[in-house]
């Protein structure tokens, strides 16, 4: 069965560059971005969680997926900021069901993460809440890379440690252009 579109699932820190490259496809290639973080901070009920850099409830994340995923039409997508946790797994392959999917693991040191989120001009750019939505990450990866294997999905890991300009054309020569050949 061929499938309907494809979707390339962007995981890592905070600050290891998601968003970047995300808009990047969005913005060149034609690619539907789906900035899930972005949108939940949009949300004035969310800002008890959002601005504390704590998970969203899960119900609230199903329904910003679904809706922007339906919004993609018959585009392919670029997706940041979920899975977050395990349970999350789950619902992105639900949602992403009929798109040829690929997980792409944006992988950089703690430090780095943390330099960069620290310095972008965003009220939730506070070193406690940076500091806590890193440790979370670092709590749940191992977890979400485990479901995804045992689930068979592709999971590429790309060093986004050099300048973005490195990392793009890796990302660009290992996933996305054999994928649209």
């Amino acid at each position: 069965m061929p499938f309907e579109k494809r979707a390339f699932v962007f995981i890592g820190f905070p600050g290891s560059g998601k968003g970047e490259h995300c808009s990047y496809l969005q913005r060149y290639h034609g690619l539907h971005h789906v900035p899930v973080g972005d949108i939940l901070k949009e949300d004035p009920e969310l800002s008890p969680y959002t601005s504390e850099g704590i998970l969203c409830p899960f119900e609230k994340v199903k329904s910003v997926l679904e809706r922007e995923v339906r919004k993609a039409d018959s585009k392919d997508i670029v997706l940041d900021g979920a899975p977050r946790n395990r349970d999350q797994v789950s619902l992105v392959m639900n949602i992403l069901e009929g798109c040829l999917v690929t997980y792409i693991l944006l992988h950089c040191e703690w430090i780095t993460a943390f330099n960069r989120a620290i310095s972008r001009p965003r009220s939730d750019s506070k070193p406690e809440i940076i500091s806590r939505r890193l440790n979370e990450y670092m709590l749940n990866i191992d977890h979400i890379i485990q479901e995804l294997k045992e689930r068979h999905q592709t999971v590429v890991k790309i060093s986004s440690e050099p300048p973005i300009e490195e990392v793009r054309v890796e990302l660009l020569e290992k996933v996305i252009s054999p994928v649209f050949v």
